[in-house]
């Protein structure tokens, strides 16, 4: 956190890096989820899954192994063990061995939240939080742009940015709203506070009733609602089962079997659904009455999309080659598809955790003793019948076009229970963005105005004029007998402060220069180079930056670390009560000027 600049007063990590951040910018979480990957590529799965089931049932004691290790990940996912070593989670039960990687890290980021939520429990503010959507939020907040994108962020990590909460950090501070004369607090500035009321002013009615209702998590921190839907939405995919085998059929003579995929909403993640079809083409273009549908259906597991559609059509293809033991040509008009499967026919090893793994495992075992008996070819997609210059192209674009249909047909043969849920998880996600829309929009238009006036309020007066260094000057009353006090000594300690005042002395004490207006960085600058020491640095208390190993790789800006210098020199002057001249203006420095 503070190497991304986000360590601000009340800010958490956890919110950051795993939710406002994609998870895997979260180092926990991707200890995990690289564990995960690990037991894929290296471990055996009898083994894993047997002393898994043993160490969860305490069968067998936990032993310091990758085993051991991977069922505490598992454990503090809050996700358990079955007593056939698989996993558990909402979604039910799958293998860790038979899971793709893209769906294992949508449950594990689908399992973060509640981790999240239970790490930010103390947080009463911070409610509802079970109830908001992530992925919605990143991806409005990334169309942002960069200015909007930090302040919003500072709402969702949890940073302090009203008075109720600055109090803690700043004791000088109390409670009360700057804007108006009550108790500040985020739901006070955001949705009742009269000076922000314009920025509320073209609110829907429906939104100002539900405010109250909404999670503070939404309302207050700007965490995008999730559809009330979402996980039924999920568990129905989850919970399709695997189509029967196929029937073999006897052939003469090598199969010509069109493959193809279709994915509704293939743009919105969060309402894919897919479906598949193969078809067996006859191989006499004048014979299409003897082409039949082999097999077709909706897409099982939680990743939707056309091309784990298409990638499933030709495993059910292919495997339904193997079982008529026939030789066969796989049509695709997939280009992703087509390039990979050739690669497999000519031996290319599948890494388990590469993407659609799961499948490409499956279609390896079935070629591996009879590569020679398939090939794929690549067809253009959508062709036109009319436009073909030969048969062989006309039988080939009808053929197409007939798997196309067939997985368009077959996604919209599913059942009433489907299409109801269909229903009612699309208005839930209208509903959900409509209320995201105008939080969002509240939030942030509040939020820009407060950092405006912030500013406006910082900056001098646009007509009283910057002093310059021909401005009069005031008189020189000259140094006091230099003494050490002991209040700036128990503040920076004895080193820090011998070491300013005997150069601001060794300087000033008899000098009969005349006066000059000089800045900060000229004093910080004339320090080094009288003393050769870096100045007092604040690293957990305050510290003579000579008795600081490696200081130079800690990286602290030039501006910063003139701010602690001049702290430390007005700080001492203030307690030895010697009178020096402060003013905002230029100073007497053309490099300077020019610079800054």
């Amino acid at each position: 956190m503070k190497g991304l600049g986000e360590d601000h007063a009340g800010s958490n990590s956890m919110l950051h890096l795993g939710l406002v951040e994609h998870p895997s910018a979260d180092p926990h979480f991707w200890c995990i989820f690289q564990t995960f990957r690990f037991i894929k590529d290296c471990g055996r799965k009898d083994v894993v899954q047997e002393v898994l089931s043993s160490m969860a049932y305490a069968l067998m004691p936990a032993q310091n192994t990758i085993t051991s290790t991977l069922l505490h990940r598992v454990q503090f996912l809050g996700w358990h063990i079955s007593v056939s070593g698989k996993i558990v989670d909402e979604f039910g039960e799958f293998s860790l061995f038979s899971i793709s990687c893209p769906e294992l890290l949508m449950r594990l980021e689908w399992q973060w939240l509640k981790v999240v939520v239970s790490v930010t429990a103390h947080r009463a503010a911070l409610g509802g939080l079970e109830f908001v959507w992530p992925q919605s939020t990143r991806q409005w907040l990334l169309a942002q742009s960069p200015s909007d994108q930090a302040l919003y962020r500072n709402l969702l990590n949890g940073t302090h940015v009203t008075q109720d909460g600055k109090k803690y950090c700043d004791a000088s501070l109390d409670d009360v709203c700057p804007y108006c004369p009550c108790s500040d607090s985020r739901f006070h500035r955001f949705w009742q506070c009269d000076h922000f009321a314009w920025a509320r002013s073209s609110l829907p009615e429906t939104i100002r009733k539900s405010v109250c209702e909404l999670p503070e998590a939404v309302t207050c921190y700007g965490w995008d609602l999730q559809p009330s839907t979402m996980f039924e939405w999920w568990s129905y995919f989850a919970g399709l089962p695997e189509p029967p085998r196929l029937n073999p059929i006897s052939c003469m003579g090598p199969l010509n079997l069109f493959t193809d995929g279709s994915c509704f909403h293939q743009s919105q993640i969060h309402l894919r659904h897919a479906a598949w079809a193969v078809i067996l083409a006859s191989s006499d273009a004048a014979q299409m009455d003897q082409t039949h549908i082999v097999d077709c259906g909706v897409l099982p597991g939680l990743i939707q999309s056309a091309v784990r559609a298409e990638l499933f059509a030709v495993l059910r293809a292919i495997e339904f080659a193997v079982a008529c033991r026939a030789k066969a040509t796989i049509w695709s008009h997939c280009h992703a598809v087509v390039v990979r499967l050739r690669r497999v026919l000519q031996g290319s090893i599948i890494k388990p955790s590469s993407t659609h793994a799961d499948l490409w495992q499956r279609i390896v075992f079935l070629v591996q003793a009879h590569s020679d008996s398939f090939s794929v070819v690549k067809v253009a997609a959508h062709g036109d019948v009319t436009k073909a210059s030969t048969a062989s192209e006309r039988w080939m674009i009808k053929h197409n076009i007939l798997a196309d249909r067939e997985a368009v047909l077959a996604n919209y043969r599913r059942t009433g229970d489907f299409w109801e849920l269909q229903h009612r998880h699309a208005a839930a996600v209208d509903f959900a963005e409509h209320v995201n829309f105008h939080v969002r929009q509240v939030l942030l238009t509040v939020s820009k105005a407060v950092m405006h006036s912030q500013h406006t309020e910082e900056a001098p007066p646009s007509d009283a004029p910057l002093q310059s260094f021909t401005t009069p000057l005031p008189p020189w009353g000259g140094l006091m007998p230099l003494t050490l006090p002991p209040g700036a000594i128990r503040w920076y300690g004895d080193e820090v402060v011998r070491t300013v005042l005997s150069w601001f002395w060794d300087v000033l004490f008899t000098s009969c220069a005349s006066m000059k207006w000089i800045s900060h960085i000229q004093l910080y600058a004339d320090y080094m180079g009288a003393t050769g020491n870096p100045g007092p640095v604040n690293i957990k208390g305050w510290k003579n930056g000579a008795t600081v190993p490696f200081l130079a790789l800690k990286s602290f800006s030039f501006k910063q670390r003139v701010k602690w210098f001049v702290k430390v020199l007005k700080e001492c002057l203030r307690h030895m009560g010697q009178r020096i001249s402060y003013a905002v203006g230029i100073p007497h420095s053309n490099m300077i000027n020019y610079h800054c």
